[in-house]
């Protein structure tokens, strides 16, 4: 399921909560199955598990309410005008309490040369940061930027 998501270009879970337990999964197990692909300037290209890869770690959180816009809807917008990578809550009206979406962290990655350096993963904490202090402390260590919004 984890490469099918990839190779459509979605975000897929990294850290995955269970509300009944207060426990969180790191889901990096799941990823080995990603492979990504990088064109070289010659016309080749070249395969490697993202897995395998030196990312630095770009994480979006939110502290608080916005009612104003969407912070997966921003992330979407600045990786790509064309394509969703993170999802977000179109739906009219008053807003259903999320069960199983708070707390999720999910990721996606931006390729941007031909060599398979300077990889750059895009990290998307679902829900207040302050709920969820577990995922909050896992990204603040594991990113080289955070963003807080």
């Amino acid at each position: 399921i984890y490469s099918k998501l990839a190779t459509c270009q979605l975000a897929v879970p990294l850290l995955l909560p269970d509300p009944k337990k207060g426990t969180v999964t790191l889901l990096q197990e799941a990823m080995r199955s990603i492979v990504k692909e990088w064109k070289q300037f010659d016309g080749t290209s070249t395969e490697r598990r993202i897995v395998d890869c030196n990312a630095h770690i770009v994480s979006f959180m939110r502290f608080g309410e916005l009612n104003q816009f969407s912070k997966s809807e921003l992330l979407s917008t600045i990786l790509s005008e064309h394509s969703h990578f993170f999802y977000w809550n179109l739906i009219k009206g008053p807003i259903p309490k999320r069960r199983i979406v708070e707390g999720l962290v999910d990721v996606c990655w931006y390729l941007p040369s031909a060599k398979n350096e300077n990889v750059v993963m895009f990290a998307n904490l679902h829900g207040d940061c302050s709920s969820h202090p577990t995922q909050t402390e896992f990204l603040a260590k594991a990113s080289y930027m955070n963003v807080l919004l």
